[in-house]
């Protein structure tokens, strides 16, 4: 399998919510999945992959350089759509709240700090 990264053109946002998720899931070959921006680093562009692609089809490595992703992270698979953000939008409002509560659980995962001093109330740890 060939892999995909594509970028939609900005004119997708001038289609219906209805016209524009179908394009997203054609693209991806499936159920769409938005990628959080924390995942990727991109300011003014959003992500999609496919939702039932995980453990299906191949990883993407490809995409995942493009992405900017770290290689420890859950990689993706399949095609992976990018789609520019209308002009007056971009991600940084909250790719810095996301960055906080990932900060905050890199905390109490390496002991600096316990779930209640994070203000997180309990953490359960699924590794």
């Amino acid at each position: 399998m060939a892999f995909i990264c594509c970028l939609l053109p900005s004119a997708i946002w001038s289609a219906s919510d209805a016209e524009r998720l179908k394009l997203i899931q054609i693209s991806v070959g499936g159920w769409a999945e938005r990628m959080p921006c924390a995942f990727h680093a991109f300011q003014t562009h959003e992500a999609y992959i496919n939702e039932d692609g995980l453990g299906r089809l191949p990883l993407n490595w490809p995409a995942c350089r493009l992405l900017g992703m770290p290689a420890d992270c859950m990689l993706p698979s399949g095609a992976v759509i990018v789609v520019p953000m209308p002009e007056s939008e971009t991600q940084t409002v909250e790719r810095a709240h996301q960055c906080e509560f990932f900060g905050v659980l890199d905390a109490v995962a390496l002991g600096l700090a316990t779930a209640a001093e994070a203000g997180l109330g309990f953490v359960i740890d699924a590794r």
